[in-house]
């Protein structure tokens, strides 16, 4: 098995991949291709407008009666249960 110095020295005595010198331009053309927006100025207004209209008539609705549920989820408690018994003395 060779000795990974001498795999690194023949690594860097091989010449440069020619294909390295445009991958600055692929890089830049990428940035800029994800740079540009997804929707246009014209879509994204009338998405906001959909759901500003969508908002306002949600706030308009009139809203069913809310009900409160038991104070007590797990029943009504007793007279002897240990949170009435360590209560004040009446």
């Amino acid at each position: 098995m060779k000795d990974i110095d001498q795999l690194l020295a023949q690594l860097a005595s091989l010449p440069v991949d020619p294909r390295l010198g445009g991958i600055d331009d692929a890089v830049m053309e990428g940035l800029e291709a994800a740079r540009q927006p997804v929707l246009s100025r014209a879509g994204l207004g009338a998405v906001v407008a959909l759901a500003m209209g969508v908002g306002l008539l949600a706030a308009s609705l009139p809203a069913s009666p809310a009900y409160a549920g038991s104070p007590y989820p797990l029943g009504v408690p007793h007279d002897l249960a240990p949170s009435t018994l360590l209560g004040e003395v009446r």
